[in-house]
């Protein structure tokens, strides 16, 4: 790992770079655009052992221009299998030189730039991917779903997506996914910043759940930014997981609103009729009352 911090110089980029030819998994926390643009050009013949590359690029008065990135051999490593990027990546992926069909693990994070049609481009020449990882904001067009093909992602286990509130398109691209045969570990969270939660709000996730619900087994959720009848929905339609995570973000971003839902009593039952959980995380501070609690202790 070699962190770059605001002091760092294009010396020290170009230093690492001697080492390239023994990278085997590197990661990039914080490193300026311009220095990052140093490792994008690294020759994929000097990288015969790279199989996972991480970078969290910071915002620069230099930003990495698309022509860099489309150009960029770093990714045309020969044993590249995992690609991680997230911060100030200002091109759309469907431009990187990379053989998607040999990608195990995808992560993107925080992009602004990404459109469903170039993501489905790449996510339908991704037929070995075991890990997807997205927390982008698509710009148009936004196509609907009839318009886009099928993608089968049939050895995908993990999939972790925050969605943005107020970006619809995302439904597209659920509804497109189609079966998720080997999805075991979900991860759903959505962008605090949104506008009040309707009380019968559709939910995303459904498609989700419904698409891997025989393999389904571990779900991370944040529950306060479902509805009530929501999360009772998510519940209901993922009956066979053995692990659940109610998860929380900072609580100052947060819209309240009274069909948020609540860890109380109610919700204490429904997870007690769900017979194959086994292990309950709840970092949400939950309202159970003793009498509903002492009979399970």
């Amino acid at each position: 790992m070699y962190p770059f911090n605001s002091n760092l110089q294009y010396s020290v980029a170009g230093l690492c770079v001697f080492c390239a030819v023994e990278w085997r998994n590197i990661s990039f926390k914080k490193i300026q655009s311009e220095n990052f643009k140093i490792i994008l050009n690294i020759p994929s013949s000097d990288l015969p052992l790279l199989e996972s590359l991480e970078a969290s690029v910071m915002d620069s008065l230099y930003p990495i221009d698309a022509m860099t990135w489309s150009n960029s051999t770093v990714f045309q490593a020969p044993r590249l299998r995992c690609i991680k990027l997230a911060g100030s990546i200002l091109c759309d992926i469907s431009i990187l030189r990379v053989d998607w069909k040999r990608i195990t693990s995808l992560t993107i994070w925080e992009n602004t730039v990404v459109s469903v049609p170039s993501l489905f481009g790449v996510l339908l020449e991704c037929k070995v991917l075991e890990e997807l990882n997205l927390h982008v904001l698509f710009t148009p067009p936004f196509p609907q779903s009839s318009t886009l093909p099928t993608i089968r992602l049939k050895d995908l286990k993990r999939m972790s997506v925050t969605e943005n509130a107020s970006d619809s398109s995302l439904e597209s691209f659920y509804a497109a996914l189609g079966d998720l045969p080997s999805l075991h570990t979900l991860i759903f969270n959505q962008n605090p910043y949104q506008k009040l939660i309707a009380p019968d709000a559709p939910l995303a996730i459904y498609d989700l759940i419904s698409a891997s619900e025989k393999t389904l087994r571990r779900l991370q959720v944040d529950p306060r930014l479902m509805s009530k009848a929501g999360l009772k929905g998510c519940l209901q339609r993922c009956s066979r997981i053995t692990y659940l995570s109610f998860m929380q973000g900072p609580p100052n971003l947060y819209v309240s609103s009274r069909h948020a839902a609540i860890v109380d009593d109610e919700l204490l039952r429904a997870l007690l009729s769900m017979r194959d959980l086994e292990c309950f995380s709840c970092a949400v501070p939950p309202r159970f009352t003793d009498e509903e609690l002492l009979p399970i202790l």
